[in-house]
């Protein structure tokens, strides 16, 4: 038999298991069900699955204890920042003595405005992103 084996207290799915003991692969707090339920679409409630909620989120972790997505904000900062920060490498070389005026002048303007990113309202989670002149 295949079985599920899930946190008595969250209903967080640990493993899944194929046994004909299922008793020998339990640990303390923990139930099962019968059955293949997959930890990153289920979860267990009340001795049935359920499926996790969609995604709120690109930085969002799925809290077992409330049920519900919970934005990390830290993951949010690091990786806007790289994001950032690899545009703004990418972008030096406009700022060369030989660039012409009017690119320098252009993309200068782009530049401010991904430092300016973390002025916008919806910094870190939701960022609008300047687009690069042509």
């Amino acid at each position: 038999m295949i079985y599920t084996i899930y946190s008595e207290f969250t209903g967080q799915i640990l493993k899944v298991v194929q046994t004909s003991n299922i008793q020998e692969q339990l640990e303390e707090n923990q139930l099962y069900i019968e059955g293949f339920f997959d930890d990153s679409t289920y979860y267990i409630d009340n001795g049935s699955p359920v499926e996790i909620p969609e995604k709120s989120s690109p930085y969002a972790n799925f809290d077992y204890t409330t049920k519900q997505w919970v934005v990390n904000n830290t993951l949010a900062l690091v990786d806007v920042s790289q994001k950032r920060q690899k545009l703004l490498a990418s972008s030096d070389w406009t700022q060369m003595p030989d660039v012409l005026l009017a690119t320098k002048t252009a993309w200068a303007t782009y530049r401010q405005e991904l430092r300016d990113i973390t002025a916008q309202s919806g910094y870190p989670t939701e960022i609008i992103w300047p687009t690069p002149p042509q």
